[in-house]
């Protein structure tokens, strides 16, 4: 029981820091680094696809340069031993 808990409380305390560590890129349709990240994962081939998907900078254009730095070193952060290509 004892172990179960302490589960539990570590489980909630990563969900805690995953929350808090988001930073918002795009004030104005509501857009984290998270969803950048996650855009990725879930297949976005390009940055124009990213930009597309989450409609980054279509209003003032302002967060278009942070949300490309965002992008680009999530992808140099893959480990490349980890990737394959398929046919």
């Amino acid at each position: 029981m004892t172990s179960i808990l302490i589960c539990i409380i570590v489980e909630l305390q990563i969900r805690a820091h995953e929350i808090q560590n988001r930073m918002y890129v795009c004030l104005c349709k509501g857009i984290t680094d998270k969803h950048i990240r996650d855009a990725v994962d879930a297949g976005a081939g390009s940055f124009r696809e990213v930009r597309r998907q989450l409609e980054l900078a279509s209003q003032c254009g302002k967060c278009g340069s942070l949300a490309r730095d965002i992008y680009d070193s999530y992808l140099n952060s893959y480990d490349e031993n980890l990737c394959y290509a398929a046919a």
